[in-house]
């Protein structure tokens, strides 16, 4: 359970409503990580590589084909306590329009 703080108003965020759901797709050599989210009208995908792969860039300084090559996880570079950081790229829509 996690509690959420709008950063704008300094308070809590209602959250019964959200979901985040991880999925970890294999497909014998090829292997990826991406979730699927429900935050109230915001709906949407999440796809997610690991930071270590991107260390060699500034965090929002990557080009998208760095990125996709680094969504194929290397065996090794599941979640875990020796690899705990990772950066996503979304798209979402709300209510309709849509987003990223």
């Amino acid at each position: 359970m996690y509690k959420i703080i709008s950063v704008s108003a300094m308070e809590d965020v209602e959250t019964s409503n959200f979901s985040l759901k991880l999925f970890h797709y294999n497909r014998g050599r090829d292997q990826q990580i991406y979730a699927v989210f429900a935050f109230d009208k915001l709906e949407g995908i999440m796809r997610i590589c690991p930071r270590e792969v991107m260390k060699s860039k500034p965090l929002g300084q990557f080009y998208l084909a760095d990125f996709e090559k680094g969504c194929t996880l290397q065996a090794g570079s599941e979640p875990g306590p020796r690899n705990d950081a990772w950066v996503m790229k979304w798209r979402a829509r709300d209510g309709g329009v849509r987003l990223g």
